[in-house]
């Protein structure tokens, strides 16, 4: 039943299933892998539908029992500090977030060899960290270890394969290394195209239209912002957040071109979208400011 809602996008409901299921098992057999299956499905749950603190309570005790079972050095261990490394991640909580990490790389390399493709995982998620805490020279160096294994394991032209080459892209161009990140991008971007992931698509079409804004191309960095907000509005409407972000990268590009009222109406557009997304809950203050030569955009979110 839960496996039912889940398909059907009811996440709340298959919560609840499952959490009857650990109900019925932990009577049964209270420190089983049934029971620490259950425990990391809901953790996987809560995770998705922003459920923070339930999902840890669920991974921790998933850990727990299969500790108890399997020993500390056993690949379900990791499975379940990979996971526990993904949720801190998505709090901020990075030094907690590298800890797991750490212990779950440490035991895929010793029982699954050190080209393992869950070894691959566990690195291109410590690079992702490590970009997230603004370590971008320690972050690539986990994405070029992460590319080698997936480039062996999977080939090159697997949607991993391109996501790390995504990553290594936006690194290369953060720290100034233009014509390098251009060359990681195309190729991501190649990948992507023949995966025919279009959100993917979308982009890293943005990321190399950064790239040329920053190379002051701008006439190829507005054909690829054109293109990322075809794409995003065929595949997730007019009014969707993503949508909004490319018209905001739109209009600073128009805005670098002295296109100061083109620029106007992309910011007017992103902010019509982002009232929208945002409704009364979280209520997007936006600022739109135009000087003689230039405007700029300002967004605060206000809980």
């Amino acid at each position: 039943m839960a496996f039912l809602h889940q398909t059907r996008n009811r996440l709340d409901k298959a919560l609840r299933c499952l959490e009857e299921a650990l109900k019925i098992r932990q009577l049964r057999l209270p420190d089983s892998e049934k029971v620490a299956v259950t425990h990391e499905k809901i953790g996987s749950l809560a995770r998705a539908i922003g459920k923070a603190k339930k999902a840890q309570i669920a991974f921790e005790e998933a850990l727990k029992i299969r500790k108890l079972i399997h020993g500390e050095q056993h690949e379900a261990v990791a499975n379940v500090l990979q996971e526990l490394g993904d949720l801190m991640d998505d709090l901020g909580e990075y030094e907690s977030a590298m800890s797991f990490y750490i212990d779950a790389l440490d035991i895929r390399r010793s029982r699954l060899g050190l080209d393992d493709i869950a070894v691959a995982e566990t690195l291109y998620s410590m690079g992702y960290t490590l970009h997230n805490n603004d370590e971008s020279e320690r972050a690539l160096v986990c994405f070029v270890e992460a590319l080698s294994i997936r480039r062996y394991q999977l080939g090159d032209d697997s949607k991993e394969v391109g996501d790390t080459l995504n990553m290594m892209g936006f690194l290369k161009a953060k720290g100034g290394e233009l014509d390098d990140a251009l060359t990681l991008l195309w190729d991501a971007l190649r990948i992507r195209k023949l995966q025919e992931d279009h959100i993917k698509v979308s982009e890293t079409l943005k990321n190399i239209g950064n790239v040329h804004r920053e190379k002051a191309e701008l006439e190829l960095a507005i054909e690829c912002y054109e293109e990322c907000l075809r794409i995003r509005r065929a595949q997730l409407g007019p009014d969707h957040e993503k949508v909004a972000d490319g018209l905001i990268a739109m209009g600073n590009i128009l805005n670098d071109m002295q296109r100061n009222g083109e620029a106007m109406q992309s910011y007017q557009e992103a902010l019509k979208i982002r009232s929208l997304v945002f409704g009364e809950v979280r209520k997007p203050k936006i600022y739109i400011r135009q000087f003689p030569y230039f405007v700029y955009f300002i967004i605060r979110i206000t809980y």
